[in-house]
């Protein structure tokens, strides 16, 4: 018997999600685009979550689940990216679900184009019940953050690094990656139990210089509850701890983009400097650049935690090494 690859692997991390996950597997085990494979990874759950995705294994053989000791989603993903034998990979959050019929219009538009990431939009809305005021602004928010409006196929240059990173979501659900893409570049989450994985992720692929078709399609129902990580991450209280692990996710991204594609550590770090809307945190570290490193010369700094250096070139321009890349600075 001829063994199919499946056209599609959906990849789905499960921890503790028991009152979501069934809306979930509906939505794709219902996808008319047939020929998946569901890899859905138990990061070691304490609910009910391996009990409803066992019923679910039993009555549909696409369906294979992996569990392991609790690890956090970026390495749960890494799991279903070590695992995956389809052609392309589609990751979805289990509090989440998919739009019907979605799978088959993002794989046959990624074949036509023959493109390496297939980008379409998501659709968030406030869990049953929760209408208080934060909630409902962070689906404003994602509304916003979670859609662009773009060309309809960018090949990635160093020109348009910038409005790529000013409006392309740095999220990793709602886009179709290229199997072949992703192993042959290396490209994996970070390897830790930390919020902000999607941003590393995103900054690793774009430093590949990848051909993104962007679509104007809704692909997942984003959900946003109060008891998810994101959401928690958000809150104010938890700022701190959110810049703390941003930085061992920057740190990460560009220990990937100095080993892989060093030539073009440059230009992906121009553009983030500049960049208004790619994360806060980013934002902050180039301004305290530009604020508290001006004028010295030939040192070795600490700053927020990063090591910094800044020299004076003989044509008296000033360079500054974040993360050991060089980058050209001008003051003001």
């Amino acid at each position: 018997m001829q063994v199919v690859t499946p056209k599609v692997s959906v990849i789905i991390p499960v921890y503790n999600v028991e009152n979501y996950l069934s809306e979930c597997l509906d939505s794709v085990i219902n996808q008319s685009l047939k020929e998946l494979e569901i890899l859905c990874i138990n990061d070691g759950s304490t609910d009910n979550s391996l009990e409803i995705l066992s019923k679910y294994a039993k009555q549909d053989s696409r369906i294979k689940i992996i569990t392991k000791k609790n690890s956090g989603l970026a390495c749960t993903r890494n799991t279903g990216i070590e695992n995956t034998t389809g052609e392309y990979i589609f990751f979805l959050d289990s509090d989440d679900y998919l739009v019907p019929n979605v799978l088959e219009k993002l794989y046959k538009d990624a074949i036509n184009y023959q493109t390496d990431i297939i980008v379409s939009k998501c659709k968030p809305f406030a869990e049953k019940g929760a209408f208080d005021e934060y909630t409902l602004k962070r689906v404003e928010e994602l509304n916003k953050y979670l859609n662009y409006n773009g060309d309809n196929n960018v090949n990635i240059t160093t020109k348009n690094f910038r409005e790529i990173i000013d409006n392309y979501p740095c999220v990793s659900c709602g886009s179709l990656y290229k199997t072949d893409f992703l192993k042959q570049n290396n490209l994996k989450f970070i390897n830790q139990k930390v919020i902000h994985e999607d941003n590393g992720f995103f900054l690793k692929v774009l430093s590949t210089f990848p051909k993104i078709t962007f679509l104007n399609v809704d692909s997942i129902m984003y959900r946003v509850r109060s008891n998810s990580i994101s959401f928690e991450s958000c809150k104010r209280e938890n700022k701190t701890v959110r810049f703390n692990q941003f930085k061992i996710v920057l740190i990460d991204a560009f220990n990937y983009i100095k080993k892989y594609n060093p030539t073009n550590a440059k230009y992906l770090i121009s553009a983030i400097k500049t960049s208004n809307t790619y994360c806060p945190y980013t934002s902050t570290i180039i301004k305290g650049i530009y604020t508290h490193i001006w004028g010295v010369d030939n040192k070795r700094i600490k700053l927020l935690g990063f090591p910094i250096y800044m020299d004076k070139l003989c044509n008296g321009k000033r360079v500054i090494k974040l993360f050991g890349i060089p980058i050209n600075i001008k003051k003001g």
